[in-house]
């Protein structure tokens, strides 16, 4: 419903209808005489007036009309002379477009009640458009108090109406489409209260607009440290944006990811306001998270292969030098320097048979507290195979370095001669334990037996060893 105009001109007619009118004349015919009577100029004045002047008789009809009044209806003189409010064909309707029956018209109330009376009607007398009035009746009274005829004074207001119409229109239709949007737009105060918000907000953020208004924005969110720090530095910094990406939590389900643009409009007089833009990004989120997963798995994917290339390429010179060993002092080195480029940043320990047959001494070692064993303390000796600490079943008896740790036997001719021990959290065993078998494939094949001649007779002597 369109309201009444809270103008001027709706005022002075208003106040004008406090009043009621009296006259010398006793019938509707001698006030109209009288009327009629006056001079030329005061008559020039009433026709000229852009106020239509009605008067209607005790039975409704007209008598009386100002050429302003035949204009704004859109009638002749002689059409709207005569005429009550009761004819069909003025098609009258109230401000909300319902039906204005003739008997409710204010010239009518006030010849049924005595009163002044008021009102906003659209009035199609003739075939054009409707006409919208401000319309405000008032008594004319004999000098002996009875009640003579109605004078009605209205002015045309369609413009105005119409104008209104097209705004609540455009209006309606402005919030029929926010609600439809994907984004819900909130506007703050200083302190990061909501003081209006867009009618997507019961879709996007699963509240209703009612339930936010008045609510710190800063409550929906999962952590409002960060949009707390970002609010209270735009405040004092006029037209400035800032952008940030917060969980925010949705009712009845678990938290998404919301992108909160923020301008700080405090300085527009027609905002005064923090104007924040909310967008769901948890589909966003989810597929950057996705992406980084996939990217760091790439990474240490393409890691591993150069990792596996750099290894290949040290085993194979590993391979060369060994072929060369004459004997087990240059084959520890070689071994040592093949465990050193291979786990840079690890604990390493190299054990030779010293020819015993049953001890590993340490020939070298970056670990603290490393030892000297017994060959049959140690599972990967007795199984011939790269062992880990951490696999389950048995465990080597020797120490083997705290973390992620593995065993890699050292065989010649299917005979052991020693082991070396890797410690490191940071490679994962399953990645320990390719380069342990690939290191231990590489040095079997290429130690030359005659290098560790001394260690296989002690251990063909003890057939313990093996």
């Amino acid at each position: 419903m369109i309201p009444p105009l809270n103008g001027p001109a709706e005022d002075a007619l208003a106040n004008y209808t406090a009043e009621s009118l009296t006259t010398t004349a006793s019938t509707v015919d001698e006030l109209i005489e009288q009327l009629n009577g006056h001079d030329t100029i005061a008559n020039a004045i009433v026709d000229g007036m852009p106020v239509g002047v009605v008067i209607q008789g005790s039975d409704g009809s007209i008598s009386f009309a100002n050429a302003a009044a035949a204009h704004i209806l859109r009638l002749t003189m002689a059409q709207l002379t005569g005429r009550t409010s009761m004819d069909p064909s003025w098609r009258s309707v109230r401000g909300d477009g319902s039906p204005f029956p003739g008997d409710q018209h204010p010239a009518m109330r006030t010849l049924q009640t005595d009163r002044p009376a008021h009102a906003l009607m659209g009035v199609q007398a003739s075939d054009g458009p409707m006409s919208w009035i401000e319309i405000s009746s008032t008594p004319i009274r004999t000098e002996s108090g009875a009640l003579l005829a109605a004078q009605s004074l209205f002015i045309d207001v369609t413009a105005q109406h119409n104008a209104q119409e097209a705004q609540q229109a455009a209006l309606i239709r402005f919030e029929r489409i926010a609600a439809e949007a994907s984004d819900v737009i909130a506007l703050l105060d200083a302190g990061g209260t909501i003081s209006e918000v867009t009618a997507s907000s019961p879709t996007v953020l699963g509240r209703p607009t009612a339930a936010l208004v008045g609510m710190r924005l800063a409550e929906l969110l999962d952590s409002s440290v960060e949009f707390e720090a970002t609010l209270a530095d735009l405040v004092d910094r006029a037209g400035a944006t800032a952008r940030l990406t917060v969980p925010v939590h949705m009712p009845g389900t678990s938290d998404r990811n919301f992108e909160i643009r923020l301008r700080n409009r405090l300085d527009d007089p027609h905002l005064a306001s923090i104007v924040a833009t909310l967008a769901d990004v948890q589909d966003r989120v989810a597929a950057d998270e996705a992406l980084r997963v996939a990217n760091l798995d790439l990474e240490r994917r393409l890691d591993e292969l150069d990792r596996t290339h750099q290894l290949d390429s040290l085993l194979g010179h590993t391979a060369s030098l060994l072929t060369e060993c004459r004997d087990p002092n240059e084959v520890a080195d070689v071994l040592w320097d093949t465990l050193d480029q291979a786990f840079p940043r690890s604990d390493i320990a190299v054990r030779l048979d010293s020819g015993s047959g049953h001890d590993l001494g340490i020939i070298r070692s970056r670990a603290a507290q490393e030892s000297a064993i017994e060959s049959d303390d140690c599972w990967a000796i007795r199984t011939r195979q790269v062992h880990s600490a951490d696999t389950g079943g048995v465990r080597c008896e020797h120490r083997l370095p705290e973390g992620l740790s593995i065993c890699i036997p050292v065989m010649v001719e299917g005979r052991a001669v020693g082991s070396m021990t890797v410690s490191d959290d940071r490679l994962g065993l399953a990645s320990l334990l390719l380069t342990g078998d690939k290191i231990a494939t590489r040095i079997t094949q290429s130690i030359p037996p005659a290098a560790v001649a001394r260690t296989l007779d002690a251990s063909h002597a003890e057939p313990s060893l093996g």
